[in-house]
């Protein structure tokens, strides 16, 4: 498989949930932060359990104001 220039300029969103000490985690967001091309636009640390929740585009739709108003 070869990749394609257009290949590597695609922007992508992602989570993931890691555990570990903070140490690493905060290893990580500063590696994230040090790509160039790369905006970190949100991230949380917690005790707790986190969920990451895949959004459909019904509900993006709605978020920008673009459903059709029945």
């Amino acid at each position: 498989m070869t990749l394609e220039k257009r290949d590597l300029e695609v922007f992508v969103s992602f989570g993931f949930i890691c555990h570990g000490p903070l140490a690493d985690y905060v290893a990580v967001r500063d590696f994230i932060r040090s790509l160039p091309k790369t905006r970190l636009v949100y991230h949380t640390g917690s005790t707790r359990k986190l969920r990451i929740v895949r959004e459909g585009k019904h509900e993006r739709e709605e978020e920008r104001g673009n459903s059709e108003k029945v």
